[in-house]
């Protein structure tokens, strides 16, 4: 009898749907060179426009939900050998202000990875990447992606910072949900443009200093928002949520209340809930114009963006996922419909992704938005960067960009 039961029970396990593991690939490329004799530190998600930090308050974003991170990959845009032999860069991700145990060294090379540890987190911790230099490798710029998993099914993140604890945050300006950047008087330059359906929740904001006697500061991203009174520094948006519909805009903006800035830095953090389970979303945002002339790569996600004809200082290092679609939109009109901008994937050397999985953009369109949906399998260790062409000369203008990743969740292991 006991073996029937047990034999039930285990066949019972098997034909059950298995609880999913929800997993998600977050990528960063920073714009600027490393210092070769100091510690520096970057947001998790930094962007080309960030500068590295000697002070690692000034470098946090905010992880909004329970998990866990792995899977270190880290390139950079040259060997790190100076020719003084043993010439390293230490990639060390911190969290609330120490070292966890994701780490990996570039020594007289340009890539690292750790794919053997990991380390938890609860909503509220603040994240950063620690750089520390050995025996003054040669100037590089560095770029890096982590493995996210949940502790509860669906719960993908999207986190940022401002570039410094001297930014000047300014009543009815915007900052991206997603990456790094100042914050701006246009709605479009932050905007994310959501590629896939869900909801947003659970919003975490801590400023790098107090809020000032007389004065709070309110963040609202459609209907999640959290209000900073004066004297203290963090809040949370509680249970409040926002849907999300692709190929729509969403923006998070400030209001200030008592004057109308406030200089400080700010770190934040937000949870996007796909309506598949197994997606997530690889946004990027710029408030620079696009080229009318040359081609120009972008980084996969960023929150400030400027792409420039340098493949190496956009390509990031990535493990194994699924793109499922792109959108991209224009703010303006690019001109007559011989006049065109194309976005397509591109591995550093290897061209196309895919040759398919591309859209385009004319004068036609209206509003300025394209979309393309594949599936195109990305392999561990790819470096990754989105191309941007030309035809034509069309006129310049700001542009949003966004990816939907998959990860098929898994099923539980007996």
């Amino acid at each position: 009898m006991r073996k029937v039961f047990g034999l039930t029970f285990a066949l019972f396990l098997l034909c059950s749907p298995a609880q999913a593991a929800t997993q998600q690939i977050i990528s960063s490329v920073v714009g600027f060179d490393l210092n070769a004799t100091t510690t520096e530190y970057s947001c998790l998600v930094g962007g080309k426009i960030t500068d590295l930090h000697a002070t690692e308050e000034n470098a946090e974003c905010v992880v909004p939900a329970d998990g866990t991170f792995s899977d270190l990959r880290v390139a950079l845009s040259a060997t790190s050998d100076n020719g003084g032999g043993s010439d390293e860069y230490a990639f060390t991700v911190r969290l609330d202000n120490a070292g966890t145990a994701l780490t990996c060294t570039v020594t007289d090379s340009d890539a690292c990875t750790d794919l053997s540890n990991s380390f938890t987190v609860t909503a509220g911790q603040e994240i950063a990447m620690e750089v520390n230099p050995n025996n003054t490798p040669a100037t590089v710029r560095p770029k890096w992606s982590v493995r996210w998993t949940p502790d509860y099914r669906g719960r993908t993140i999207l986190m940022g910072g401002t570039p410094g604890s001297d930014s000047v945050l300014t009543t009815a300006q915007y900052i991206p949900i997603h990456g790094s950047g100042f914050d701006d008087p246009g709605s479009f330059d932050k905007a994310l443009l959501a590629p896939t359906n869900g909801r947003l929740e659970s919003m975490y904001i801590e400023l790098s200093s107090d809020v000032p006697t007389g004065e709070s500061i309110t963040f609202a991203l459609g209907t999640v928002d959290c209000t900073i009174l004066a004297g203290a520094r963090v809040c949370n948006s509680a249970t409040d949520t926002q849907a999300v519909v692709a190929g729509t805009k969403y923006t998070t903006q400030m209001t200030i209340t008592g004057d109308t800035t406030i200089t400080t830095g700010a770190g934040w953090g937000i949870v996007f809930v796909p309506t598949v389970p197994g997606q997530f979303i690889m946004p990027l945002s710029t408030d620079g114009n696009t080229h009318s002339t040359n081609t120009e790569y972008y980084s996969l996600m960023d929150g400030d963006n400027p792409g420039n004809t340098t493949k190496e200082h956009n390509t990031v290092p990535v493990s194994t996922f699924d793109f499922i679609n792109m959108y991209a939109e224009l703010e303006t009109d690019p001109g007559a419909s011989s006049e065109i901008y194309t976005w397509t994937v591109q591995e550093e050397t290897g061209g196309d992704l895919s040759a398919t999985f591309t859209c385009s953009i004319d004068g036609d369109d209206s509003p300025f938005q394209c979309t393309d949906t594949e599936t195109v399998t990305v392999s561990a260790g790819d470096l990754l960067m989105t191309e941007i062409v030309p035809t034509s000369v069309p006129a310049s203008s700001k542009m949003l960009l966004s990816y939907t990743g998959f990860i098929d969740p898994q099923r539980r292991i007996l």
